[in-house]
């Protein structure tokens, strides 16, 4: 029986794996309101801090997929509901992008909240 055994990287394939893995895209975490929440209409929406972030952007769906908040230039990690917004109760899903120097740095995905009150 043969057993090969490979190197670890080294060299430029090695440089190159060590600069994808140190560039990978950070995650934002949704801390208010929590995944797959159910209740009242949230009072505000907050967020895992990226190092380096300039502003945030908030963007909310509908269950139809249609937005319908979408904020630039946030430069806190919460937003309060946007005022004077009045939405029927249902599936919302929001999501978070940390933006630097007019580029995306980090994404949170969706999450989703239901509104029952």
């Amino acid at each position: 029986m043969a057993v090969a055994c490979g190197a670890s990287p080294t060299g430029e394939a090695g440089a190159s794996a060590a600069a994808a893995a140190q560039s990978k895209p950070q995650d934002i975490n949704h801390l208010e309101p929590r995944r797959d929440s159910v209740g009242p209409r949230p009072a505000r929406f907050a967020w895992t801090a990226v190092p380096n972030a300039g502003t945030y952007s908030l963007n909310i769906w509908n269950e139809v997929d249609t937005k319908v908040v979408e904020q630039h230039g946030l430069t806190a990690t919460t937003a309060p509901w946007p005022e004077g917004l009045e939405v029927p109760l249902g599936t919302y899903f929001w999501a978070v992008v940390a933006v630097r120097d007019g580029r995306p740095i980090a994404e949170s995905g969706l999450s989703a909240f239901v509104i029952t009150e």
